[in-house]
């Protein structure tokens, strides 16, 4: 089993502004030690949630430079969206946090457990993360599993009580609604009597995941080559339909989409149900996502 990663973000959820000022750091020449405090004007604790923050979207290398993927994204001139105005780099993103297993709670949520549980509470989460990281004989401890689980809803949910509007839209990865809140029936917690939270993942349409998005993430699946199933699309672990927790209708539209704009090097076909999405040529994905952004 791959290392697992939990923790470093100092209990911090990734502010939407965090990952350009920690590159721009990294761009200048400088490091993340006790002058990056005054650099960027945060505490040491939250200049370590934002080295964090960094590795765990796959933005800086092993020697902490920024790389390839930070470059296409955040630099000031080469960069399709670098104060991440549009909500299609929040999907991206968080494609890339889920795939790259820099922070496992991510990969571990949307591949396995939201496919055991359409429903769950926060124990059910850290009870199922505990038994992932016994599985992998690792020495991590259970209260660095809770801080993670926290963390993991605190990024994609507004919290239930406002703490101010800078504060509480600055959570990074809310506008995908990929996470929802609810309150089950009339239980009540035994200890305060409160009714407590759970929390669904659902199968959606998405329809405003760019289907420009989706063309890019399946090009950059290693996994995949020119001819894919729709249920490789749809269902193995780090694809686009179940990072980005798509219904079948909606990779379908999205597959239609890319077919549509680009009949000329993509053809869908169903051959007695057996479904394909076959790229007869290169086709430039990168190209292709940074027309979306006008560039």
């Amino acid at each position: 089993m791959d290392t697992l990663y939990f923790t470093g973000h100092e209990t911090f959820y990734c502010r939407n502004y965090w990952l350009k000022k920690g590159l721009d750091l990294l761009w200048t020449g400088k490091k993340f030690n006790e002058e990056a405090v005054v650099e960027l004007g945060v505490g040491k604790n939250m200049v370590n949630a934002i080295r964090f923050w960094l590795k765990a979207f796959a933005l800086v290398d092993e020697e902490e430079q920024p790389n390839e993927l930070a470059e296409f994204i955040f630099h000031d001139e080469k960069g399709i969206d670098p104060f991440i105005e549009d909500p299609a780099t929040i999907w991206l993103l968080h494609y890339y946090l889920v795939t790259q297993k820099r922070a496992s709670i991510y990969h571990f949520v949307f591949n396995i457990f939201r496919k055991q549980r359409i429903e769950f509470n926060e124990d059910q989460l850290i009870t199922f993360l505990n038994r992932k990281v016994e599985e992998s004989g690792q020495n991590i401890h259970s209260s660095s599993i809770k801080k993670d689980a926290r963390v993991f809803l605190q990024n994609y949910l507004l919290p239930t009580k406002t703490k101010g509007i800078e504060d509480d839209f600055s959570r990074l990865l809310y506008e995908l609604e990929l996470v929802q809140r609810f309150h089950k029936g009339e239980e009540r917690d035994a200890k305060n009597n409160k009714q407590p939270w759970w929390f669904r993942i659902d199968n959606k349409f998405r329809a405003d995941l760019p289907y420009e998005v989706v063309l890019y993430c399946i090009k950059e699946n290693p996994a995949y080559g020119n001819a894919i199933s729709f249920r490789q699309l749809s269902s193995d672990q780090d694809s686009v339909g179940t990072v980005f927790a798509l219904s079948d209708s909606g990779l379908m539209h999205k597959i239609e989409q890319v077919v549509k704009n680009h009949s000329e090097k993509a053809v869908f076909t169903d051959d007695g149900g057996v479904r394909v999405l076959q790229f007869k040529s290169d086709i430039d994905h990168k190209a292709i996502l940074k027309k979306y952004y006008g560039k």
